[in-house]
Parts: C-alpha cells; sequence; structure tokens
C-alpha cells in the first residue's frame, strides 16, 4: 500500500514542479462539486435481495441508494491534457438503508477536452475507503459479501474496505465558463458499480 502512495506523492511533486514560474496562479484553478448517490449495480450475486427495499429487480442486482457527495478539484497541471488532484467524500444509505460513506482521493485527467466542445470524460486513480454499518451485527447469520467480506472494526459496529487504487470515470457537459454537469461512477469497480450525478462549479 505504502508504494502506491509514494507513487500518487511523486506524480503530484513532478507535475507542481514541471509547471514554468511565470505561469499565473489564476489559471491553477479550483472546482466544488456536489452530487447526489443513485444507483448500485452489484456484479456477484446478492444472498439476501429480500432485504433490499428499493431493488430495481428480484435478484437485487441494481438498487437504489440515495446520498450526497461532495467533491474539490485542484487544477494543478493546466496545459493539455488538463489534470487535476480531487478530494471527496460522502454519506450515503446503501442496499439495505444503512448509514454508509466514503473518502477518496485521486489523480484526474481530462480525455476529448477539446476547444468549442461542450463534453468531455475525466478519468483519475487513487485510494478509496469505504465503510458502512455493520450487516453481519444487524443481520445474524447472514453470509459475507464480496465487496466488504469479514473487514470489521474492533467495536464490532461497522465494516469497511480500503482500496489503494481505485479507478473512477466522469462524463462532463459544460453549461456555461463555471459550471457543469457531472454523471460519474464511484470507484469500487469491479465488485460493485455505484453511479452519481450532480454539478461543479469554478471557483
Amino acid at each position: 500500500m505504502h508504494r502506491y502512495l509514494l507513487l500518487l506523492l511523486l506524480i503530484i511533486t513532478n507535475s507542481l514542479t514541471a509547471q514554468t514560474s511565470t505561469k499565473s496562479d489564476s489559471t491553477r484553478h479550483f472546482k466544488l462539486g456536489i452530487q447526489a448517490m443513485t444507483l448500485v449495480v452489484h456484479t456477484f450475486k446478492t444472498s439476501h435481495p429480500e432485504r433490499y427495499d428499493l431493488r430495481l429487480d428480484k435478484h437485487g442486482y441494481t438498487v437504489f441508494i440515495p446520498g450526497i457527495i461532495v467533491n474539490a478539484d485542484w487544477y494543478f497541471w493546466e496545459k493539455k491534457p488538463k489534470m487535476q488532484l480531487r478530494f471527496a467524500g460522502g454519506w450515503y444509505k446503501d442496499s439495505g438503508f444503512n448509514n454508509a460513506g466514503y473518502i477518496h482521493a485521486a489523480i484526474r485527467r481530462d480525455f476529448f477536452k477539446k476547444e468549442g466542445r461542450k463534453w468531455y470524460l475525466i478519468a483519475g486513480l487513487g485510494p478509496a475507503f469505504f465503510m458502512r454499518d455493520n450487516w453481519n451485527y444487524i443481520y445474524p447469520g447472514r453470509v459475507a459479501d464480496p465487496f466488504y467480506g469479514d473487514r470489521i472494526t474492533k467495536n464490532n459496529l461497522y465494516q469497511y474496505r480500503f482500496f489503494p487504487i481505485g479507478g473512477e470515470i466522469d462524463f462532463a457537459a459544460e453549461l456555461n465558463d463555471k459550471w457543469d454537469l457531472n454523471f460519474s461512477m464511484v470507484p469500487g469497480a469491479p465488485a460493485a458499480i455505484i453511479l452519481k450525478f450532480g454539478v461543479r462549479c469554478q471557483l
């Protein structure tokens, strides 16, 4: 795990030192975003789909999960392709409508960004940490799922999972010079695909 974090730090450091000293600070802008959690798509067979009150199919592969995510993006590299550092965190109700949340940091890069084009993709890599109420405590005798497995805190109240490298993909559509719409995938694949959408504003 330490080598992944070291690699992430080296990428940030090298990118910052490569910026020319004459480049104005105004071009290194920030964007703040807010998104709503929408769906989780399980890529494994769920053991207790009857507990998923907001499932969209009888087997519980797709479940509606309400929640809110806050993103902070710093564009530290303004030359093409543009690169940014993201910090994100949020709270949501999981498939069983219990409390859950995650935090995430990533180096992200723009793709298909061209002059005059209003849409583009952003892809990133970085660590992600997930936590939720302990289903083994809430539902005694349940079968552990592949996403969290047997990762349980010492007080037996929460389950957790850490991804040293989690991938994310955003589809962005510019509304004007400051605002854009985002449709995103939270890091967690291939165990689960979590979808969210919202807006970002340049500060």
